[in-house]
């Protein structure tokens, strides 16, 4: 597929800007929109002057689980524009947690033990990285490597949580566990799971088959909560998990095409990317795609809500027959816009062009969301996680919200 003919519309990136969903123009000191429409793409473009607008993440419900839509979080925290930021999981008893780092104002929500690709919110400035995180705690100079954060884990695993997990550990009975105050000494033993979070400070749960030398209450404890960029450590303040990264040093990444599944790579999607240009503009995209649903998972609540939009009430609609009401169906299931969305070498290419030197990819699909001067600018579409097919407003775990200074 041929780049979106991008030549033809990058002479009015910076000139024309226009919000569709609100069909009026929106050209702001230090913050400049452009909706483009090559071929069969639907892309939006937002530029920010770091100098006038500075970025913050904001976790939905303000805690570990949970979500919100982009414009409810947007809307509470006065923000002139937001985009839907990290990956999250979807469904059962994690819906919203964080699938990887998500780091908001010093305190750590989640982290990963893989390296990961991760946006960095500190000192007034971005940046796009691999990082690592290095959890580690140590009484009376036994080291213990702790597994998870803010996670369910397994009986063998060890695991820290903070309040923003919750009232609890929510950790099964059989466990070891440690109230750890903010000045690092042990406030309290639990000789069992699921034990009260404080507001603040930490809950250490460990195995009851885990070996610890004698410890009591009163006794002081090490707590190494950092994180390593090449074995270098990094001082994180906001940081949310992004996959892969797109650009680095002025270069798409090296065999990006090649980077996890077919599927999410080579099939085009809904996307969402940040990134910056070498004066520090920051670059933002989300591209639209339909995610069109198949006519055997619509809904005898949809064909309804199909017919009445068409006119089909009373005995109109009592007298309908099958093969009309299918043609209807079938019309209204192709009406919607047709937008084509980016493979993520496409989307790669789309950021070099609007002059990235990094660049990185956050969460697409479903929950690809541009909130602007008060709209969503967007067409959102859920995808195979949620919502397949329907115009609906995915919540989200995390956003990215654009305040002025």
């Amino acid at each position: 597929m041929q780049l979106l003919k991008l030549s033809l519309f990058l002479m009015f990136v910076f000139n024309n800007f226009y919000i569709n969903a609100a069909n009026k123009s929106y050209k702001g000191k230090g913050l400049e929109y452009q909706k483009l429409q090559p071929l069969t793409h639907v892309i939006h473009i937002l530029t920010i002057d770091p100098a006038l607008y500075r970025l913050e993440l904001v976790k939905a419900h303000n805690g570990v689980f949970g979500r919100e839509t982009v414009p409810a979080i947007a809307l509470r925290k006065n923000a002139v524009a937001a985009i839907n930021a990290g990956f999250f999981e979807i469904g059962n008893s994690e819906d919203g947690r964080p699938s990887g780092n998500l780091v908001i104002n010093g305190k750590i929500l989640s982290v990963a033990k893989n390296p990961q690709a991760s946006l960095i919110l500190a000192n007034n400035s971005i940046d796009i990285m691999f990082i690592r995180s290095n959890v580690k705690v140590k009484f009376n100079n036994k080291e213990i490597n702790v597994d998870k954060v803010n996670q369910f884990i397994k009986e063998n695993e060890t695991a820290l949580y903070n309040s923003l997990w919750g009232y609890s550990t929510l950790t099964s009975y059989d466990r070891d566990e440690f109230l750890i105050s903010n000045e690092n000494i042990i406030a309290k033993i639990f000789k069992h799971g699921d034990s009260v979070i404080p507001s603040s400070g930490w809950i250490l749960s460990l195995p009851h088959t885990y070996q610890l030398p004698f410890v009591k209450v009163g006794d002081p404890i090490e707590l190494d909560l950092n994180f390593e960029q090449e074995q270098e450590q990094v001082y994180l303040t906001d940081s949310v998990m992004g996959v892969p990264i797109l650009i680095n040093e002025g270069k798409i990444v090296a065999e990006l095409e090649k980077f996890g599944s077919k599927s999410f790579t080579l099939h085009p999607h809904a996307r969402t990317a940040i990134g910056f240009r070498a004066d520090g503009t920051i670059v933002i995209v989300v591209a639209e795609h339909l995610y069109a649903q198949p006519l055997r998972e619509v809904t005898l609540g949809q064909v309804q809500d199909m017919l009445r939009r068409e006119g089909y009430y009373g005995e109109k609609l009592a007298t309908t027959n099958i093969l009309e009401a299918l043609a209807v169906v079938e019309q209204q299931l192709q009406s919607k816009t047709m937008a084509v969305g980016l493979t993520l070498p496409e989307l790669a290419k789309l950021m070099i062009e609007l002059g990235c030197i990094k660049a990185l990819n956050l969460d697409g699909g479903g929950s690809s969301t541009m909130f602007l001067d008060g709209v969503v600018v967007n067409a959102t579409v859920g995808d195979s996680d949620e919502g397949m097919g329907k115009a609906v407003l995915r919540p989200v775990s995390d956003a990215l919200v654009i305040l002025k200074r």
